[in-house]
C-alpha cells in the first residue's frame, strides 16, 4: 500500500511541475484557456496584440460590447461586431489591438476604434446618474414654483399698496379673524 501512495504522490508532483512549466512557457495561456473552457461558452478568449508581445485575457460579450481587463487591471469596453468573433480550439476568440483600442477582424483590418477609457467613464457616468422619475421630485418642483408665485404676488401687492396702508390693515385684520377662529391670536 505504501508503494501505491508514493507512486501517486510522485506522479502528482510531476504532473504539477509539468503543468506549471507549460503555463509558464505559454505566458498563462493554459489557465486562461481552461477557465474559458469551463465557462461553457459564456466567456470569450481575448487575444490582445500588444506592442511588444501578445497575451490572452478573459472577456465577455454583452449587448454588442466586449468587456475585458488588461494587464493594468483596468476594465475596458469596446464595441464588438458579431463578424469578429471566431471559434478556435473549441472556444470563442476575439482579437484586440492594444494600441488602437480596437477589435481586429480575421484579415487583420481594424473594425472599431475609440478611446476605451473615456468610453468606459461615460458609460459608468450614465449608469450612475440620479433617477429623476420620482413622484416626490415632481411634488417638490410644484411646491417650489408655488412658493415663488406666492412671493411674486406679495411683492406686487406691496408695490401697489405703498401709499395706501388701509389694504394692509384689512389683510392683517382678516388674518387675525381667521387665526382667532382656529385658536391662534396674531
Amino acid at each position: 500500500m505504501n508503494e501505491i501512495l508514493t507512486y501517486m504522490l510522485t506522479f502528482g508532483i510531476l504532473l504539477g511541475i509539468f503543468f506549471g512549466l507549460t503555463n509558464f512557457f505559454t505566458n498563462g495561456f493554459i489557465t486562461t484557456f481552461l477557465r474559458i473552457k469551463a465557462s461553457r461558452g459564456k466567456k470569450v478568449l481575448v487575444k490582445i496584440r500588444g506592442r511588444v508581445h501578445d497575451y490572452f485575457k478573459i472577456g465577455e460579450s454583452k449587448d454588442g460590447f466586449l468587456i475585458y481587463r488588461d494587464l493594468k487591471k483596468q476594465t475596458r469596453t469596446i464595441s464588438l461586431p458579431n463578424s469578429s468573433i471566431y471559434r478556435c480550439l473549441n472556444v470563442y476568440w476575439v482579437d484586440v489591438d492594444e494600441e488602437k483600442n480596437a477589435v481586429v477582424d480575421h484579415d487583420f483590418n481594424i473594425v472599431s476604434g475609440f478611446d476605451a477609457v473615456k468610453w468606459n467613464y461615460y458609460l459608468e457616468q450614465a449608469l450612475n446618474k440620479p433617477n429623476m422619475n420620482n413622484d416626490n421630485t415632481i411634488l417638490i418642483v410644484v411646491l417650489i414654483l408655488a412658493g415663488f408665485t406666492l412671493l411674486l404676488a406679495i411683492a406686487i401687492l406691496i408695490t401697489l399698496t405703498k401709499g395706501n396702508t388701509q389694504i394692509l390693515f384689512a389683510i392683517e385684520k382678516s388674518a387675525s379673524v381667521i387665526g382667532s377662529n382656529v385658536g391662534v391670536n396674531l
